[in-house]
């Protein structure tokens, strides 16, 4: 079906250069973030352009950034089980429905595992259709993934600093047409192996998978996936016809991600005069 249009200037051609090397010297077994990055990090306490959903970032002490805490932990424990620990993942986030809290979810995410600072972290914004991770950091949205898949652009380009030193950012980049030409295209595997080279983690945000096939495309480059469901909204048969698309795709599903509910709470965690 036709994909939502996304209202903002088309930018001209991009230079063509290749995607498969890097080039970049080595530091602590990885190669190091290439020096080409288009832009330098804010000051660390520069949060001010973040969206206010980024809870890690405004309220890091509350409820809401304990529950992303809580899923690192999760993960942590996944990868000590299945012998994973000190290796490089790549983590699909998925859901049924748009406005599921996916990319809101891959976000602080990323600033959880990042604000430990002993992982390096790259969010990449795989959603082509409608990305969200541009408007939730307070950054232009290109050159970013569209510009390398389709122009080839070097990944080096189009890596964003953030205002922690561990956590990069690429964008979804220009408006495309052929978006699952581009998904499908060898790009995207070579991307996410040369990112696989410099980060611990990276983390890829993507459209719905009811409604379009992207996300079951992208599953087959990563590692493993994640469904983001929001509790009262998304009906239990459409997350397993999610999970189960996924998985015929050849996913590996960790779980789900639950979002919305009761998140509004103010109080302290843990307070109180009695014993």
């Amino acid at each position: 079906g036709a994909r939502p249009r996304r209202t903002r200037p088309r930018p001209g051609p991009r230079p063509v250069t290749d995607t498969r090397s890097n080039g970049h010297g080595a530091r602590k077994g990885r190669p190091a973030l290439p020096a080409d990055r288009p832009d330098a990090p804010p000051p660390a306490d520069d949060v001010g352009l973040f969206h206010p959903k980024l809870v890690l970032a405004h309220d890091p002490a509350g409820y809401q950034a304990e529950q992303y805490r809580g899923f690192r932990t999760n993960l942590d424990a996944l990868d000590q089980a299945h012998h994973f620990s000190g290796s490089s993942r790549a983590l699909l986030f998925a859901s049924a429905y748009p406005e599921d809290g996916k990319s809101t979810t891959v976000a602080n995410v990323g600033l959880c595992l990042a604000e430990s600072g002993r992982r390096r972290v790259c969010i990449v914004d795989g959603d082509l259709r409608l990305p969200r991770q541009h408007d939730l950091f307070g950054v232009d949205e290109g050159p970013g993934l569209a510009d390398v898949l389709v122009d080839r652009v070097s990944p080096g380009k189009v890596l964003r600093a953030t205002h922690l030193e561990n956590l990069s950012l690429i964008t979804a980049g220009r408006e495309i047409d052929s978006v699952t030409e581009a998904i499908n295209s060898e790009y995207l595997p070579n991307l996410i192996g040369w990112l696989k080279q410099s980060f611990d983690d990276v983390l890829v945000d993507s459209p719905p998978c009811i409604a379009y096939a992207d996300a079951a495309d992208m599953a087959q480059v990563v590692d493993d996936v994640v469904l983001v469901v929001q509790v009262f909204r998304t009906p239990k048969r459409e997350a397993r016809a999610a999970i189960e698309r996924l998985e015929i795709a050849g996913a590996r599903v960790l779980g789900t991600f639950v979002t919305g509910g009761f998140t509004d709470r103010k109080e302290p965690l843990y307070s109180g005069d009695d014993f």
